[in-house]
Formats: structure tokens, C-alpha cells, sequence
């Protein structure tokens, strides 16, 4: 699909053969590509939203008369709204098709609802998938694989919140106060470039550029980290330090650092960017720490990074990876 939909009108969208069949009777294929198109395009949410709820509405009513032409149809619609409200509203008269009134009121109930309740964009990764977000204000979110990222891009430049849970890089202009919640806590910048780790009762932060306020849920304390601190909060122990960091040394850019690491952390984060089905190992051996780091380019070379300095074995037996003392 290559067709132009940026000057696109919710009637446009409502007369598109691929849109109505992307609504009405989707593949896989339609679907991942309308769902990366409105997440490029946020500003035209609200036309697709509204055409899909009246494609939909008239798709699930009893119409008598099929053979109806479409723009009949869409002129007796039109004919009921009054163009001075910014929503639909339904004016009677006793001249029309009782059938078609009926269609016209429910898509107003509809529409009105959708349009005014659903402005929630939702990103979900699934494991050795990463996504690039941008923002309604020109923010970008760096997801990590298997992590979910939420956010109302209604009025978003005032009221700027982002809800996450998994592991994303923020490079965050200025503006308002940007706030991210995760399960464990909350973090609020203006503008600045950080790193966000919620995963496991974890939270872990990583400041690059600007400051940062980390709020661990249950403790009132705020930390505030500077370019090249780094947070971590698991229950009641908080551990900071402080280096030298570059971006070129983050999960981005496709390389995994770990220092005094809990294994267990290690290996599901190798789960993650490789995608394996079933890691089997002894608790003893999750328990051990790793200080080092492994590539997401090549899974051997990243069994080799992991195990050899630790003097571990490893084999694959189907989809499991087997790792033992």
C-alpha cells in the first residue's frame, strides 16, 4: 500500500476501497500497516476513528435496502447533522426513512464516545522487536523488545505523560513538565535525554542529558540525577552511581552492559532480543553476578560473552536453551 492519505477526510476514508476493507474484513498485512500509518500520523486519528465507527455502524444495521448508492446514503447522514457542532447531533424530521434516522443516531452515540474516550495510543513490542516513537511534540521514544508504551495524544503538548512498562530511551525537548509512569514509580523531566528500566519490581534510570526526578512508588523521596547518574530502586534498596555514560553504550544501539548483574536479569534480557522460548537453568547459577555485556547481532557469540567468563555451559535442545554449572 502506497496510496496518499494525508489530506485524506473522513469521508474520503469512508469512499477508500482498501480503508473500507481494512475496517470491514481485515488480514495482517492491512492491519500492521494501518496501525504504523496512525501512529505516524496522529493528527488524522480523529477522521479514521470516525470513519471506522459509521463503516462499522452501518456494517452491523439492519438495512433494508442495499442497493442504496453511497452517496445517497451519505446525503441523507449529512442531512441530519448540523454543521455549527463539532460532533455529530441528530436533527428529525419527519420526512426521512425511518430506518435511516435510526443509523444516523446510533453513529452519533457511537462517534461521540470514540472520538471523546479513546485517544490512546498504545505501542506493545513483542520479544527481538524494537520501535522508534514520535511524539505529538516531536519527542522520540526508543522502545526496547518486549515493552508496552501508552499516551493520550489529545492535548498531549500540555499534559505530557507517558505510561510505560519494559525498557525505552527518552529524548525529551523542551516544553512542559514530561512525566513517565511506570509500575514502580515515576520520572519528570522538562527537557532531556534519559533511560527508563521497569521490569521485575526493577526501576532503573540512566541520565544522559539534563536532569532528572525519579520517585520510587512507596518512598516520598526524590532523587535527582545529573548527566551520568544512574538510579537503581528494587523494594527498599536504592543503589546510585555515577560514570562516564554514552549513548553509543546503551541497548539501542544494539549492545547489552551489565555491571554486578543478577544473571537472571542477564539471561531474560537475552530471552528478549533473541526471542527464545524457555530458558532452563538452577537458581544457584541465576543467582550469580555478570559484569560485562553481549550483542544482539549474533546469539552464539552471545551465549560465549555471557557463559565463558562465568565458566558456565550451554546448548540449544529445540527451542530451550539449556545453561548449566
Amino acid at each position: 500500500m502506497n496510496k496518499d492519505y494525508i489530506n485524506f477526510t473522513c469521508e474520503d476514508f469512508i469512499e477508500d476501497a482498501l480503508f473500507r476493507e481494512w475496517v470491514i474484513n481485515p488480514n495482517n498485512e492491512q492491519k500492521k500497516y494501518w496501525d504504523e500509518w496512525i501512529l505516524t500520523h496522529p493528527e488524522k486519528k480523529d477522521d479514521i476513528n470516525a470513519a471506522k465507527m459509521i463503516l462499522l455502524g452501518l456494517k452491523y444495521q439492519k438495512i433494508p435496502n442495499l442497493d442504496l448508492k453511497k452517496d445517497k446514503i451519505w446525503n441523507h447522514i449529512e442531512s441530519t447533522v448540523d454543521p455549527k457542532q463539532p460532533i455529530f447531533k441528530v436533527i428529525l424530521r419527519p420526512t426521512f426513512i425511518p430506518w435511516l434516522v435510526s443509523i444516523a443516531a446510533s453513529l452519533f452515540l457511537i462517534v461521540y464516545f470514540f472520538i471523546n474516550s479513546s485517544n490512546t495510543i498504545h505501542v506493545e513490542l513483542v520479544n527481538a522487536e524494537v520501535k522508534s516513537v514520535t511524539l505529538p511534540d516531536l519527542s522520540i521514544i526508543d522502545i526496547n523488545a518486549k515493552s508496552n508504551v501508552n499516551f493520550k495524544d489529545k492535548n498531549f503538548i500540555k499534559n505530557r505523560i507517558v505510561n510505560l512498562s519494559g525498557e525505552a530511551f527518552f529524548n525529551v525537548v523542551k516544553g512542559s513538565t514530561f512525566k513517565v509512569l511506570t509500575p514502580y514509580g515515576e520520572i519528570e523531566v522538562l527537557g532531556t535525554s534519559f533511560n527508563v528500566y521497569a521490569r521485575d519490581s526493577i526501576l532503573e534510570v540512566e541520565c544522559f542529558t539534563g536532569k532528572v526526578s525519579v520517585n520510587y512508588k512507596g518512598n516520598y523521596k526524590k532523587y535527582i540525577l545529573l548527566p551520568g547518574d544512574k538510579i537503581n530502586m528494587f523494594h527498599d534498596e536504592v543503589k546510585i552511581t555515577k560514570k562516564e555514560n554514552s549513548i553509543q553504550q546503551i541497548w539501542k544501539s544494539g549492545y547489552f552492559y551489565f555491571e554486578e548483574t543478577k544473571l537472571i536479569r542477564v539471561l531474560k534480557e537475552l530471552e528478549r532480543q533473541f526471542d527464545i522460548k524457555n530458558i532452563k537453568t538452577t537458581v544457584e547459577i541465576e543467582n550469580k553476578n555478570y559484569t560485562g555485556f553481549f550483542t544482539k547481532m549474533d546469539l552464539q557469540q552471545a551465549l560465549i560473552s555471557i557463559c565463558e567468563p562465568l565458566q558456565l555451559r550451554y546448548q540449544m535442545v529445540n527451542d530451550t536453551l539449556i545453561i548449566e554449572q
